[in-house]
């Protein structure tokens, strides 16, 4: 999950994720909704572009991925709650939002679960060089399909708003499901996250990517990546 073989593409993804929920989030829900949305694009753009074309850390890079992989099904789900309650069953903002912060809450439990009480131990998924880290794991297959299954889903979410007789709460309970599935497939990158977090606490400073020319190479010629070339050592 943190190979960079496609450095730029996984970044873009887990930016357009965030990005695209927000904005259905603002269809969806009460109309206070657009500030917390606004405030979400923006954070999740400085986050996507400071990953992309200015950090040399690789953890930076980690935890974007991470959220990626875990983010996806309970955003998901939580978007489709959230249409139902306020659209469908016309629920007062505050209760709509409630529901739709559990299939989130259920993955954040779950996270710090495994992030508090596991080791990576023997199945860590990194290899370190002196102040560089790597992944060693096989990349992921389900790249692909994530940006398939949003379409779908995002495209499903539309009947909701246009068709109060939408009955979309299958759906709700499969992503709900997956939500948990999903934490629990990524244990081991958690923990690897976990075990990296320790090491640059106890060394005191900060891995680099493994690959870190190949990755600036790529940035430098990127015409968004030229504008951050002076500061791209931070």
């Amino acid at each position: 999950m943190f190979t960079t073989e496609r450095f730029f593409a996984n970044i873009v993804a887990g930016w357009f994720l965030i990005v695209m929920i927000s904005l259905l989030m603002v269809g969806s829900g009460p109309s206070g909704m657009v500030y917390p949305a606004t405030a979400v694009v923006v954070a999740m753009t400085s986050w996507s572009v400071h990953c992309a074309y200015r950090t040399q850390h690789f953890i930076t890079y980690a935890g974007h991925q991470l959220l990626f992989n875990l983010a996806f099904a309970p955003l998901f789900a939580s978007l489709l709650i959230l249409a139902i309650a306020y659209k469908v069953s016309k629920l007062s903002p505050s209760t709509s939002l409630f529901l739709a912060s559990l299939p989130v809450g259920l993955v954040v439990l779950l996270y710090l679960a495994i992030y508090t009480l596991g080791s990576a131990g023997k199945n860590s998924s990194l290899r370190f060089e002196g102040k560089r880290v790597e992944s060693v794991e096989r990349p992921l297959q389900t790249k692909g399909w994530h940006g398939g299954f949003a379409a779908v889903i995002g495209g499903m979410c539309y009947p909701i708003l246009k068709d109060h007789n939408a009955d979309l709460r299958g759906l709700i309970y499969l992503l709900i499901a997956m939500s948990a599935f999903l934490v629990f497939y990524h244990r081991y990158n958690i923990l690897a996250y976990k075990q990296l977090k320790i090491l640059e606490k106890r060394k005191k400073f900060r891995y680099t990517f493994m690959d870190i020319e190949s990755i600036n190479e790529r940035r430098a010629k990127s015409l968004i990546g030229r504008f951050f070339i002076p500061s791209s050592h931070r």
